[in-house]
């Protein structure tokens, strides 16, 4: 029964990523294709057409927490009630797996400051990245509202940015310390 449930949700997508695709998209040229990632994780890949990048609805929802709902001709996303624990990625949760710090040893520090540089870098190339894509937003005339995922993004960067510049300051006071011992 769940295969047949399963099926007729893939074959509904299908069918309505076909007919609200086509009208924009049809006879266009894929000029080939991105790895996404979300905060590090791998989510999808986007295929590039007209200077625009699709990825699967259903890769995205995922990847953000969120669930999808097929009806009425539309394909709807909405937050998911989780009472536990959210899948959402928040940027402090994947860019920064912070142990406690205390009674670390001088090897410990050094490896965890290489692991917040790591991140720190790699959060810093993802702000850039989405104010890049805003800028190219803004120029080809797009409102706001068309790239609130990328403003979202930048945000949680920038969260994530604050945080592990905090943790590296921290690590760095501790390894001196050891180090004047």
């Amino acid at each position: 029964m769940r295969k047949i449930i399963v099926g007729m949700l893939i074959g509904a997508a299908l069918m309505f990523g076909i007919q609200a695709g086509a009208a924009s998209l049809a006879g266009s040229k894929v000029a080939g294709t991105k790895d996404v990632t979300l905060y590090g994780k791998a989510i999808g890949q986007a295929a590039i057409i007209n200077n625009s990048s699709y990825l699967p609805v259903r890769s995205l929802s995922e990847a953000l927490g969120l669930g999808i709902d097929l009806s009425g001709g539309k394909i709807n996303l909405s937050k998911q009630e989780q009472p536990t624990s959210s899948t959402t990625p928040s940027p402090t949760a994947t860019a920064t797996p912070t142990p406690t710090n205390a009674g670390m040893s001088e090897e410990q520090i050094k490896s965890r400051l290489g692991e917040v540089d790591k991140w720190l870098k790699s959060s810093q190339d993802d702000k850039a990245h989405w104010e890049s894509e805003i800028e190219l937003y803004k120029k080809q005339g797009y409102q706001e509202s068309n790239y609130k995922i990328q403003l979202d993004s930048i945000r949680y960067a920038e969260e994530a940015i604050a945080k592990l510049t905090a943790e590296k300051a921290q690590l760095e006071a501790q390894l001196q310390q050891l180090q004047n011992q």
